[in-house]
């Protein structure tokens, strides 16, 4: 099945198109790993508060307190 290419994709739910090209970039550009490339594109939308709910200001949490939860798993 398929041709054997092996091309770098970058995925995103949410329209955050900062942080998916920071990702682009980082995969296919600079020739970093996949785990690199979350882990910029997910820096990048904190830095920008992505859709005001990523990052430092962003949506509180069920106590009404704003807190900073990520976890990235390779493997």
């Amino acid at each position: 099945m398929g041709d054997g290419l092996n091309l770098p994709l970058v995925i995103n739910t949410w329209a955050f198109t900062n942080g998916t090209a920071k990702a682009w970039n980082a995969i296919s550009r600079e020739g970093r790993s996949a785990l690199d490339a979350v882990e910029e594109g997910c820096s990048q939308c904190e830095i920008q508060q992505c859709d005001h709910t990523v990052g430092y200001g962003g949506s509180p949490d069920e106590n009404g307190e704003t807190t900073l939860d990520a976890m990235i798993m390779d493997g």
